[in-house]
């Protein structure tokens, strides 16, 4: 299901990039945006708003994927992937460590709020049951951060004391980003 989740995304976003693009280009052209570029970055006031636009999408592309977590369950906020998980060929995601570590919360709380975003969302399936099954769990997306800004810990602290850092040339065809969170 990942995969076809991922090509429906892939086709809407190209279809939404491509219908904005004109709006960006103008706005990348406007006075306003051109004079606060001036006042914070003069080396490149002067590049058209083509040649801004590839440098973002440039830097979009090569910025980290980072997921963090906490070392061991017991500083989880939420069930989510441990050091112990590592063990596995593939990184787990969070529904799959919550069935590992029997600390499903099915009644309320940020597990609840997951699962109906990347129902909503993403299109992911509802579970038949109260918990999924493993293959259920296996179908469903690791949240990562997008550290365009790039930060020392890629993502925020809260999630964990830990940072997987995603190889984004090997999990580019892999990756749906959502402008929030």
């Amino acid at each position: 299901q990942q995969k076809a989740l991922f090509a429906y995304h892939l086709e809407r976003a190209r279809a939404a990039s491509a219908a904005a693009t004109a709006d960006v280009l103008q706005f990348l052209e406007s006075d306003e945006f051109r004079e606060v570029l001036r006042d914070c970055c003069a080396d490149i006031a002067h590049e058209t708003s083509l040649e801004l636009l590839q440098r973002y999408r440039n830097e979009a592309r090569s910025a980290e994927l980072a997921h963090a977590f906490p070392a061991n369950a017991l500083a989880s906020v939420w069930p989510d992937v441990t050091l112990k998980e590592m063990d596995f060929p593939w990184f787990l995601n969070e529904w799959q460590a919550a069935l590992l570590q029997e600390s499903f919360n099915t009644t309320g709380g940020p597990q609840v709020v997951n699962d109906l975003m990347q129902q909503q969302l993403y299109g992911c399936k509802a579970f038949e049951g109260p918990k999924p099954t493993w293959k259920e769990a296996a179908e469903r997306l690791i949240y990562i951060a997008h550290n365009m800004r790039r930060i020392d810990f890629a993502s925020i602290p809260s999630f964990g004391d830990v940072s997987a850092i995603f190889n984004t040339t090997y999990v580019q065809k892999m990756v749906i980003i959502a402008p929030y969170d």
